[in-house]
């Protein structure tokens, strides 16, 4: 990791210097978010080595600059030396550099001691009437909100503070939450530090939905630490397909032999993880919606319709509510469903089963895989009786009932 120090009182006084460092010598550091501005505005790696190799400081009156003061200064009186902006720590003419970098973005952000958010459109206007109208309106409209590469910049650093184009102090990402949660929609847990892994991959990428970015392959590239998968990074190629690649990374990633521990938990086919993650307020609308589906799954035995109705059908029914309740809250539901797609023919699951060199894991899975194939019938109630099980678990764990 390349870092950024200002000398002052050294042998090399007024001087910026870029500093490598291995990964477990990395000293404390301070990291900048911000948005870009012109290319040629911005302060380039190139601009440091050689201004400082000839002595020439004409780069410093780029309108950029005043971000590494910025930087610079609040990190000194945080006590820290060291600091990293992106304009100007890679060295982007390495297509190997920038792809190591950009994978390891995240990881970055997520060890600075501090993130300084450089909010270049919000300023303080001394002729409103209060102080929090002078930044809040334009705080709740500024450009950083919009744009895909802040996301992760703001989600994953345990201190992110916000300051305005004049280095005036707004609040951090605590004192912030509830602005920032409006704005974003992103859920409060996540901006608490909760671990990524406890979302949706679908909750995950519903963040980005509104924000931009200068180049439509970075629309997939500035989500895959949140997503936690690594991509190859091919500028030219187009959005779609760099979104195509990440949706296989997604998929390769979640297949059962990467499942973590904490994702074999469930209640009833809902997702331990992702249900620990939901907020007081998303707790509170689950608990009705829950109440709505046991209303829903009680008058079907007071259907006129009934007798024409078959015990398999109301079992799909069932099955089809709850996944698209839960889905509304980013919760994910195993009704064992996707396996009607993986298996092809019933000697595919047969096999597995009887693979005695393959794990006894995967021979058990080969096994369920093939139930697909013993008949469809039983399946349905399976799927019904998977539902109602859910159902029961979760008003159970909400103590919205009580076992008897």
């Amino acid at each position: 990791m390349r870092l950024l120090r200002y000398d002052n009182d050294g042998p090399k006084n007024n001087q910026w210097q870029l500093i490598n460092f291995s990964y477990d010598e990395t000293p404390f550091y301070a990291i900048l978010s911000h948005t870009w501005g012109p290319d040629e505005e911005e302060v380039t790696l190139k601009d440091i080595t050689d201004g400082a190799r000839e002595g020439n400081d004409d780069w410093q009156k780029k309108a950029g600059y005043r971000k590494l003061v910025f930087c610079h200064e609040q990190a000194k009186q945080d006590g820290l030396r060291y600091i990293w902006i992106d304009t100007c720590c890679i060295d982007k003419s390495s297509s190997a550099e920038l792809q190591e970098s950009l994978n390891s973005m995240f990881r970055w952000y997520k060890n600075a001691a501090r993130c300084y958010v450089y909010l270049s459109d919000v300023t303080v206007d001394p002729f409103l009437v209060t102080e929090e109208d002078a930044w809040l309106m334009a705080f709740r409209k500024s450009r950083w909100f919009t744009r895909g590469w802040t996301l992760q910049e703001l989600i994953a650093p345990s201190s992110v503070v916000f300051y305005t184009v004049d280095g005036k102090r707004l609040g951090d990402k605590q004192s912030l939450e509830t602005i920032i949660h409006e704005i974003t929609g992103i859920h409060r847990k996540a901006l608490r530090g909760v671990e990524m892994s406890h979302f949706s991959i679908e909750t995950r990428r519903s963040w980005a939905k509104k924000r931009r970015t200068k180049r439509p392959e970075d629309g997939a590239y500035c989500l895959q630490g949140i997503c936690n998968v690594y991509l190859p990074y091919m500028y030219g190629w187009g959005g779609e397909m760099a979104m195509h690649q990440l949706e296989k990374e997604i998929k390769e990633s979640k297949s059962p032999l990467k499942m973590d521990r904490e994702e074999a938990i469930h209640v009833g086919g809902a997702s331990w993880k992702n249900l620990i993650a939901l907020d007081e307020d998303q707790l509170r609308k689950l608990d009705s919606s829950l109440q709505e589906f046991t209303e829903w799954f009680l008058k079907q035995s007071q259907s006129p319709s009934q007798s024409s109705r078959t015990r398999s059908t109301m079992s799909l029914d069932a099955s089809r509510e709850m996944k698209e309740l839960l889905a509304g809250f980013g919760v994910a539901y195993a009704d064992d469903s996707a396996l009607k797609g993986k298996i092809k023919t019933c000697e595919e699951g047969w096999s597995l089963f009887g693979a005695e060199h393959e794990s006894d894991y995967r021979r058990v899975l080969g096994w369920l895989d093939n139930r697909w194939w013993m008949s469809n019938d039983p399946e349905n109630f399976h799927k019904g009786i998977t539902a109602v099980t859910t159902l029961v678990d979760l008003m159970i764990w909400r103590g919205l009932w009580k076992r008897q």
